[in-house]
């Protein structure tokens, strides 16, 4: 009897299992490579879809990062940073370079790049930032 119960459980859950494995990236995904190296004290800071309360040219670190914001630090070669699970729609990504000299802060402008992503893709950025935090964003 005990037998039977297993091969009936058996038969009952094996189209769920084939249904539950693998399948196609439900979401997207947006990378950020730095491309060169970083002035000392600089960072180039990246964000997608900010809220409309945050302005990343004066939020403090933490506010930044508590937003969903990330830091690029020049830490490593070919550094990158990754945004995952958007949903499928337009997005809004900003980018900048900040540079703290131990007294102040400069932030240079704003890139700003408005995005459309379908299921499962994949966009790549490579950033850079100048002596004076002017960011180049490419493509």
């Amino acid at each position: 009897m005990r037998n039977v119960f297993f091969a009936l459980v058996a038969l009952v859950l094996t189209p769920s299992l084939a249904l539950a494995g693998g399948g196609s990236k439900s979401n997207a995904t947006v990378n950020v490579k730095l491309n060169g190296s970083l002035q000392t004290g600089q960072v180039v800071g990246v964000i997608v879809d900010p809220p409309s309360t945050l302005d990343p040219s004066t939020a403090t670190q933490a506010q930044f990062t508590a937003a969903g914001g990330k830091f690029l630090t020049g830490a490593s070669a070919n550094e990158t940073v990754s945004f995952k699970n958007l949903k499928a729609g337009a997005h809004t990504i900003v980018f900048f370079a900040a540079t703290n000299d131990g007294a102040t802060t400069n932030v240079g402008t704003l890139a700003t790049r408005t995005v459309t992503v379908s299921k499962g893709q994949t966009l790549t950025y490579t950033v850079s930032a100048d002596e004076a935090d002017a960011v180049t964003v490419t493509p």
